[in-house]
């Protein structure tokens, strides 16, 4: 297992205990496209037809492509979750990509992480009393990893 700290140890934000994620270092890894915005996606009627926007893409945990799907497609508001359209995103993608039990059980971890991954992108964000990723990953700890592991229908 490994502790990542978004911020450094030196510089952690104001409720650190947000920002840090336990992932094992053993999770399958692969070139992911990271960028599941619906600006990045050409669809012609119910076909995708082009996955545009190619710079974030790097090696990463490969359910770190699921939770961003999740994350641009579920969340409205940075608090409220399209739970039902989450499951849905998980099941078609574990249709094509099963899921290892490494990955369910941490699936949480991943999802805090690319949170507060975006929150280091707008880093001024991190500096203000509320800010949408600091809401999300409060709202993440008061749900906790059964609640979350169960809405997307893992247990």
């Amino acid at each position: 297992m490994a502790t990542i700290s978004v911020f450094g140890e030196g510089s952690p934000p104001r409720s650190s205990r947000s920002f840090r994620v336990t992932i094992p270092v053993d999770l399958p890894r692969g070139v992911c496209h990271c960028d599941y915005s619906s600006n990045n996606l050409l669809f012609k009627g119910d076909t995708l037809n082009a996955l545009l926007d190619f710079d974030d893409a790097n090696y990463t945990w490969l359910v770190y492509d699921l939770v961003n799907l999740m994350d641009n497609w579920c969340w409205s508001d940075g608090v409220t979750a399209d739970w039902g359209g989450c499951a849905r995103i998980v099941r078609l993608y574990s249709e094509r990509r099963p899921l290892t039990p490494g990955e369910q059980s941490h699936l949480f971890d991943v999802h805090r992480y690319q949170i507060a991954l975006d929150a280091a992108w707008f880093f001024d964000r991190g500096n203000a009393a509320d800010f949408p990723e600091r809401r999300r990953l409060e709202y993440f700890d008061s749900l906790g990893r059964a609640e979350y592991t169960y809405r997307l229908g893992l247990q």
